[in-house]
């Protein structure tokens, strides 16, 4: 028997650019900050905004209260803290290669974006997981961000202070008073994507994160990428159709996704996690025939399809499903996103819940049939040492 696992609609939702360490952009002469990070666990955000003198902007979040840090790194400490920054695994790091796990058995976001002369580098790890392939890296840096609260600091009053350690529009470092709060960018992405609608960096801009964090459930809880907006619909290599499949058995969660280009070009991904192991994943990649594109595209221009506006997962709401798939299709001016879960349960206020049923899951049927029996995934098409990316458009 299938048990469901108790997961959030709304679990992770970010909201940066992720290609920009790679887009060329001018260099910034005397650009004053050096590190923004991040951390979201349960009751708690923090984060920290650091000028390359060493001076930082810290801020503590909890349920009923902000409280807002600024001090000054010594020249030795903001000396150390920079050959951390340079350690060659850190440097080299990508969002790409950051796994986003299947299950997570604790809620923790941590985004460290670091100025690299001519860009930020962003990253992204949606869980404590997700962190463990790079923990040679990241400690030092992680262990200095937790323990900076207990530094000699000055208080700043939370109703003038806080500012979620964005850089301020116009570069003013001394004059706290004018200097005007960024507006989070929100570009539009999906899980371990590689989306962006800010490229470069700005003047005196850094790359917000914005998270929503559901409470763990009994036994762990499965991440599910209910939360994921369509990607950009101006890409350089257009795809057909995404589709994301993910089931939860007790203890073990997994995922096929795959994405196909309007050239016949696809890539496929079968990952599984069990609660505690890491991420085992396998790449497929090969082209299918003119004919096959042609089914697909038939299958896409249904009329029923075309007009579904959503599919029957709730947002912001704590659920459980046996399974959940997700189509993410380009049309004329967006790119639809359906999401549709079997044995759907939500919680209702009372702690009680109720099942959630929709016909029109129907609809998204012979999407999935289609990716089962005409995209190849075997050993002809298998890419030894590829790097699994949830199917990300690229």
């Amino acid at each position: 028997m299938v048990r469901p696992l108790w997961i959030p609609a709304l679990l992770v939702g970010l909201a940066f650019p992720a290609d920009s360490q790679s887009a060329p952009s001018p260099v910034f002469h005397n650009y004053p900050y050096l590190l923004r990070i991040s951390r979201v666990v349960a009751h708690l955000d923090t984060c920290v905004l650091l000028r390359q003198d060493g001076g930082y902007h810290l801020e503590r979040d909890h349920d009923d209260a902000t409280d807002v840090y600024e001090g000054s790194l010594s020249p030795d400490e903001l000396s150390r803290l920079e050959q951390w920054l340079e350690n060659e695994q850190l440097r080299k790091l990508t969002t790409e290669q950051i796994m986003t796990p299947l299950v997570i058995t604790s809620v923790e976001n941590l985004q460290i974006n670091i100025f690299r002369g001519d860009h930020w580098q962003n990253l992204v790890f949606p869980s404590s997981e997700s962190q463990i392939p790079f923990h040679e890296a990241l400690a030092p840096l992680v262990e200095w961000f937790n323990s900076l609260h207990n530094a000699p600091h000055r208080v700043i009053p939370e109703d003038t202070g806080k500012n979620n350690c964005l850089t301020p529009r116009r570069i003013e470092l001394r004059t706290r008073l004018s200097a005007k709060p960024q507006t989070p960018v929100t570009s539009p992405t999906g899980p371990g994507q590689a989306n962006a609608d800010v490229e470069a960096p700005q003047e005196g801009i850094v790359p917000s994160v914005s998270s929503q964090t559901g409470q763990p459930g009994a036994g762990g809880m499965a991440q599910a990428s209910t939360n994921a907006e369509a990607p950009p619909a101006v890409m350089a290599s257009p795809f057909l159709m995404r589709l994301e499949y993910t089931r939860f058995a007790q203890r073990e969660a997994e995922r096929t996704c795959a994405i196909v280009y309007a050239s016949g070009r696809y890539h496929v991904e079968r990952s599984s996690q069990e609660i505690g192991e890491r991420v085992k994943a396998q790449v497929y990649e090969a082209s299918i025939e003119p004919s096959k594109v042609q089914g697909l595209r038939q299958l896409l221009d249904d009329p029923e399809l075309k007009a579904l506006a959503h599919g029957n997962i709730p947002d912001a709401t704590m659920f459980s499903a046996t399974d959940i798939t997700t189509v993410w299709i380009p049309r004329e001016r967006n790119v639809q996103r359906l999401g549709f879960a079997n044995d759907l349960r939500v919680q209702a206020a009372i702690g009680s819940h109720y099942v959630v049923n929709d016909k029109n899951a129907k609809l998204i049927r012979p999407l999935q049939k289609w990716v089962k029996t005409e995209v190849a995934a075997d050993k002809s098409t298998l890419v030894k040492g590829a790097l699994a990316n949830q199917c990300a458009p690229k």
